[in-house]
């Protein structure tokens, strides 16, 4: 087996790719029924993440074997999201829906309501990305990560936080647990509307994230086409390593 992967991942990749397979043969035999390529478009975009997936664990596991100690990031340096891949999978999601909802009506009515909420979905992404509500630009300092958007800045005190991995639905995020969420929230720089209600706003977020999470924020490395295992490794060592954090002092391109 790929070192770093695990046997439920091939048996993700093995019943989609039949699917798809399958969808795509049995068009051949029946061209009449459209119904075929809406069921092989939804498999064929399941293996592309299924293969995805296979691919971030593998380069997971080969971050750990050629970094096996501390990891370190730029210090006073933003690391903006990669907006170019946000809106390029937001499209292909909406592309992929409405194209599901136009050939998926002989599959049946949940089939083509799903496919609408899939494009629903993917123009929802598409309109927060132009309001730049995804996600926010980091910063490591030495006092602790800065999380800025176009509304608010807060910081993530290095001694206030815990730091662990979080998988949700086959994919990994960040997740940070604050020791103090309603003092982080109130002492939040907002730049924009009403600031008593925007930093309310933030306080509400964190709470309902810790209500079905368990933490309080959350990180996608993969928006900012950082390593996963690098920037985990980071924060870790920063928040338990008050030594490591005098060279966030200053600016490291």
């Amino acid at each position: 087996m790929w070192q770093g992967t695990r046997a439920k991942d091939w048996l993700l990749l093995g019943v989609c790719l039949m699917a798809t397979v399958g969808s795509v043969a049995g068009r051949a035999y029946r061209s009449e029924d459209d119904g075929l390529l809406a069921v092989g478009a939804f498999f064929g975009a399941c293996t592309v993440v299924a293969i995805k997936i296979l691919v971030d664990r593998r380069r997971a596991h080969q971050t750990r074997l050629r970094a096996p100690g501390a990891s370190a990031m730029p210090g006073q340096v933003p690391i903006v999201p990669n907006r170019r891949r946000v809106v390029g999978v937001a499209l292909g999601i909406a592309a992929l829906g409405a194209f599901m909802a136009v050939t998926g009506a002989s599959v049946g009515r949940a089939f083509v309501i799903m496919s609408v909420l899939l494009a629903t979905l993917g123009l929802a992404l598409l309109v927060a990305s132009a309001l730049g509500r995804g996600a926010p630009t980091l910063t490591f300092t030495p006092l602790g990560l800065r999380v800025e958007n176009r509304v608010l800045t807060f910081l993530v005190p290095w001694d206030e936080v815990y730091i662990r991995l979080y998988v949700l639905r086959e994919q990994d995020f960040i997740a940070l647990t604050l020791k103090r969420p309603e003092e982080t929230a109130r002492n939040a720089d907002v730049r924009r509307g009403d600031a008593a209600r925007e930093r309310a706003k933030l306080d509400l977020r964190f709470r309902r994230t810790r209500k079905w999470a368990g933490d309080d924020f959350h990180i996608a490395p993969a928006a900012y086409d950082v390593d996963m295992e690098t920037m985990l490794r980071a924060l870790q060592r920063y928040a338990t390593d008050p030594a490591a954090r005098a060279e966030l002092a200053h600016r490291v391109s």
